[in-house]
């Protein structure tokens, strides 16, 4: 016959009740806790950016690796198709320095740039050339439309000879 339970006492079957909830409810809590809000980022310049990534860039003209030049979008106009997703008059994709380093700032998180906008920024002529685009080393067969990724690795390979 089983034992009638006691008003008042507390019975060890439902510690184990309230230590299983207490738990689940630890890890939901760290869960929730770790996720990482992204936040907008104010810029030297003052003005507030969605998002602010990188690309890293090689150019080669036959054969040989060339400078890419500093302020590659610097200024951008206003009136320009990417001037409204600008910042302080720069252009949401650009080079401040001739490291190769192309920033990506823009005030729209949901844009996403190409690397053709980037050639048209740059004003870079490869009319009547040879020329081949490698992300993290695979050849991009859209070459203008291949979109800007965070972190990636580009090299464009440009030959002038036939």
């Amino acid at each position: 016959m089983k034992a009638k339970k006691k008003p008042g006492k507390i019975q060890r079957r439902d510690i184990y009740y309230i230590a299983g909830a207490v738990a689940v409810l630890a890890v939901a809590i760290a869960l929730i806790g770790s996720r990482e809000v992204p936040k907008p980022e104010i810029m030297a310049h003052g003005e507030q950016v969605a998002y602010h990534h990188h690309v890293r860039f090689e150019y080669y003209l036959d054969g040989q690796k060339q400078v890419v030049p500093a302020n590659i979008g610097v200024p951008i106009d206003q009136n320009h198709p990417l001037g409204r997703y600008g910042v302080a008059g720069i252009a949401p994709i650009h080079t401040h320095e001739t490291d190769g380093l192309i920033h990506m700032e823009s005030k729209d998180e949901e844009k996403p740039f190409t690397f053709g906008e980037f050639l048209e920024l740059w004003g870079l002529d490869l009319t009547d050339k040879q020329a081949a685009l490698l992300a993290n080393g695979e050849r991009i067969t859209d070459m203008e439309g291949y979109v800007l990724k965070d972190g990636a690795s580009l090299r464009l390979e440009v030959t002038t000879q036939q």
